[in-house]
């Protein structure tokens, strides 16, 4: 699901906060997946309804926007292998529907209904901010420094880039179609869109447990 272009036809009863400003990522964002460098994916914020008592959730649907259709199905079918570790059914949305074009708000309330479903789980990146800052020479040592202008030095300085991708992912619960708990996650220069997906996956997973939403894993 991580990655930009994609766009929802009408607005998902279960999308309160969807709007040209959550979904205007450019398409290119891709580009941020072809970048080196060790990813570190972590939880930003995070709020949950304290007065929420309706136990764990046993049945979701999983719902990844604001991606490629193939980047959509590798992070739901992410989540829902995931779950089922912990003895809860969680089930793409690719399942339902081929393309985003096909996800009205009418279309996914009638299958969430039709199959019963305690939550709708989404998540959407949000935004890809970018950062350019300096990284200096470095020299063997302080003679090094002066020898510089002799070209004694072990590292040219040049200009680096940091990327960061922001995601923002909801549960919602399905009787009442309320937020009952949301994050905001981000991840610094991806390695891949498969180690966030991964990274990503984990955390809320456990973040979701600890919170009572989920059942503890078996």
């Amino acid at each position: 699901m991580l990655s930009a272009g994609m766009a929802v036809g009408a607005e998902s009863a279960f999308l309160p906060r969807m709007g040209a400003r959550r979904l205007g990522v450019c398409a290119s964002a891709l580009a941020v997946f072809a970048l080196a460098g060790c990813a570190s994916t972590h939880l930003e914020s995070t709020w949950w309804d304290r007065n929420y008592t309706g136990g764990a959730f046993r049945k979701l649907l999983i719902i990844g926007l604001g991606a490629t259709e193939g980047g959509r199905a590798e992070f739901e079918n992410s989540v829902a292998d995931v779950l089922l570790a912990q003895g809860v059914t969680g089930v793409s949305s690719t399942g339902y529907f081929a393309s985003t074009q096909e996800m009205t708000r009418e279309a996914v309330r009638a299958w969430v209904e039709r199959d019963g479903y305690q939550g709708v789980l989404v998540a959407r990146l949000v935004d890809v901010q970018r950062r350019q800052y300096a990284v200096a020479p470095t020299y063997t040592d302080l003679w090094g420094y002066w020898g510089y202008y002799g070209q004694v030095m072990t590292s040219p300085g040049y200009v680096a880039e940091r990327t960061t991708l922001v995601i923002d992912t909801d549960l919602f619960e399905a009787s009442n179609g309320k937020v009952v708990y949301t994050a905001e996650s981000k991840s610094s220069d991806p390695k891949s869109r498969q180690v966030v997906i991964r990274e990503l996956t984990a955390l809320l997973v456990k973040d979701l447990t600890k919170h009572g939403f989920l059942p503890k894993e078996r």
